[in-house]
């Protein structure tokens, strides 16, 4: 049977900021214990679902049931978040859910909702979201290399130049590639980036999703972060 290895990307919407650490918490429990029904105690009548090859709004009672399936088919080894940011009462994590046959990205999206907001709302500002990445993108970076990959630093020369292939390791369906294209241009906008595949796109192993030549340094110093979103 061909695994998936796709980003799951949900869109919970809630009532009161008061909500919003219960809700995370919900989600986060939810998922390690692989239980739907705990993760639909964070979740209001509309959530927004991408999971392939489903990608649309559902009711709490359509997500809370394919996320169910989804659990029955890939019962949860282990669940961690890699990076987290908040802003404008929006919450974006990306984490790692593992199975004892496969790994996945989840991306979850938690959008807060107040009293005096229009609760029938769907969609979070599109300068929210964009800012929420590249702030989570600073975040990270901070996190992992902080002011600097000393070894790469001390061991590179500063004019050595490369390039990196990212190759697929298993049959599956491709997503992260958007993601590692901010990653490389946020680190060092001088990467060039020459990209095969798309977000989506249905994968075997061997192919390879893209290329990205430049600074060595600059290479090894996004790499982590890039593999981390893929």
């Amino acid at each position: 049977m061909k695994k998936i290895v796709a980003i799951l990307t949900f869109t919970l919407l809630f009532i009161l900021p008061t909500m919003a650490n219960d809700s995370r918490k919900a989600v986060e429990d939810g998922f390690a214990k692989g239980d739907a029904e705990i993760v639909s105690q964070a979740m209001s009548d509309k959530v927004f679902m991408v999971a392939y090859p489903l990608r649309r709004p559902l009711s709490k009672d359509e997500a809370t049931k394919e996320l169910a399936n989804f659990f029955l088919q890939n019962k949860p080894k282990s669940f961690s978040v890699l990076h987290d940011n908040s802003q404008d009462n929006v919450i974006y994590m990306i984490c790692k859910y593992e199975t004892a046959k496969s790994g996945f990205r989840v991306h979850i999206l938690i959008d807060v909702i107040g009293d005096n907001e229009n609760k029938n709302r769907n969609i979070i500002k599109p300068e929210t979201m964009e800012n929420l990445i590249d702030d989570l993108i600073k975040l990270a970076f901070a996190e992992d290399i902080g002011d600097g990959d000393h070894t790469t630093l001390c061991c590179i020369p500063e004019d050595a130049e490369g390039a990196q292939k990212l190759i697929v390791k298993e049959d599956g369906v491709l997503a992260g590639v958007e993601m590692a294209k901010r990653i490389f241009a946020a680190f060092d906008p001088t990467l060039k980036m020459e990209q095969f595949l798309n977000d989506g796109d249905e994968v075997k192993v061997g192919d390879i999703a893209f290329i990205v030549r430049g600074k060595v340094r600059s290479l090894l110093q996004t790499e982590r972060l890039m593999l981390n979103v893929m």
